[in-house]
């Protein structure tokens, strides 16, 4: 369990729509990225994370 308490918790409201408006503004559902990998990439560069994926 010393993974999860690695991982940031972020408790704000209004990321979904602000991940919603960059897609829409980049136009990534063209791109085949939804609205979950949006939030995911706004809230990695509005708090400056670090994200590891196998993709």
């Amino acid at each position: 369990m010393d993974f999860v308490a690695n991982v940031p918790l972020i408790d704000e409201p209004l990321l979904i729509i602000e991940a919603g408006m960059l897609s829409n503004d980049l136009n990534l559902i063209n791109e085949g990225v939804g609205l979950i990998d949006a939030v995911i990439i706004h809230a990695v560069q509005k708090h400056e994370l670090q994200l590891w994926t196998l993709d």
